[in-house]
């Protein structure tokens, strides 16, 4: 048995990490997640304060709400953008420059289908 709160507090996120994170799966049982431009992944890392209680954000509230919104769009229009493209049927150009639907067949010249 220990009384280290560091250790303490590990163990309780690793026993409620599925808790926590079962409300953000999809129905597919899928995490989303996004990648921050790495200026911002920096500037957040950079704003990490370490104490002998833990770490926390120290970056100003104001400064971290108008990145948390920034990034918020646009996994949201990414996330628009991805049901758009899978709402509609793609389109490609074969080697011979016809246009043609993803899910058609294409015979190379000279063929009779």
């Amino acid at each position: 048995m220990t009384r280290d709160a560091s250790l303490l507090a590990e163990y309780a996120r690793q026993a409620l990490g599925r808790a926590i994170v079962a409300p953000h799966l999809d129905d597919e049982a899928r995490l989303r997640a996004i990648a921050l431009d790495p200026t911002i992944e920096q500037e957040v890392s950079e704003a990490i304060a370490h104490t002998p209680d833990g770490e926390y954000l120290a970056m100003d509230p104001a400064r971290a709400g108008t990145r948390a919104c920034a990034a918020g769009r646009s996994a949201r229009a990414r996330a628009r953008r991805d049901r758009r493209e899978q709402a509609r049927p793609r389109r490609r150009r074969t080697p011979a420059g016809h246009r043609c639907r993803s899910r058609a067949v294409v015979l190379p010249p000279g063929t009779n289908r």
